[in-house]
């Protein structure tokens, strides 16, 4: 009996990240990541491109 309310709960938990992430905020959220990470891995990649031309 426990494992199948392990099995709901783990399914619960899936579908309720399913919903925030379709949601208006779950969906800002992830377009603000990924502009952040986009700008942390070229400002990196500038850093290092200066870094081998000894700049």
């Amino acid at each position: 009996m426990e494992l199948k309310q392990i099995s709901l709960t783990t399914s619960g938990h899936k579908l309720l990240d399913e919903l925030r992430e379709k949601s208006k905020r779950g969906q800002l959220k992830k377009r603000v990541t990924n502009i952040i990470w986009t700008i942390t891995t070229a400002i990196i990649t500038t850093l290092i491109v200066l870094k081998i031309k000894g700049v």
